[in-house]
């Protein structure tokens, strides 16, 4: 079962994953347009510098934030969190570059996914479209853009 989470806490995530994107932005908008490595997963589609960076920039912002959180990344995988607990209560998932094959050929639909789950429930959802300028985002039931609540 799961305990109901702090709006403190959820504050908190909201406020660590809007930083964290908006870095992870910034690598990406250093990137494009520019010339860049690009690599093949396979299957699963294109990795680039632009990728690989962003990912780094959020990683950092969001373990500084909550080292008890475990992560789960497109490009790194899972990773246990940094605290000593059996089982971690919280862990980010994030996609660095949602539309890396966009990213790619230039055209500019492209994103930073990041999501806080708590207790095995997405919390906190934030996307932000770096070549837009527009931070969207959920925490629970009430959603934001841009600083405006919305009612689901």
């Amino acid at each position: 079962m799961t305990s109901q989470i702090s709006p403190a806490l959820l504050s908190e995530l909201q406020k660590a994953a809007i930083e964290a994107a908006l870095a992870a932005g910034s690598v990406i908008q250093y990137y494009f347009g520019k010339r860049f490595k690009i690599g093949s997963k396979g299957a699963l589609g294109l990795v680039t510098s632009a990728d690989l960076g962003a990912e780094k920039a959020a990683i950092k912002i969001l373990r500084r934030s909550h080292k008890d959180f475990s992560f789960l990344a497109e490009e790194s995988g899972l990773t246990a969190a940094k605290s000593k607990r059996d089982k971690p209560e919280g862990r980010w998932i994030l996609d660095p570059l949602d539309g890396t094959t966009n990213f790619v050929h230039g055209f500019p639909m492209f994103c930073v996914s990041i999501a806080a789950e708590w207790q095995g429930q997405l919390v906190v959802g934030v996307i932000y479209t770096s070549a837009l300028m527009l931070i969207l985002g959920a925490i629970c039931l009430w959603m934001f853009a841009t600083g405006y609540r919305m009612k689901t």
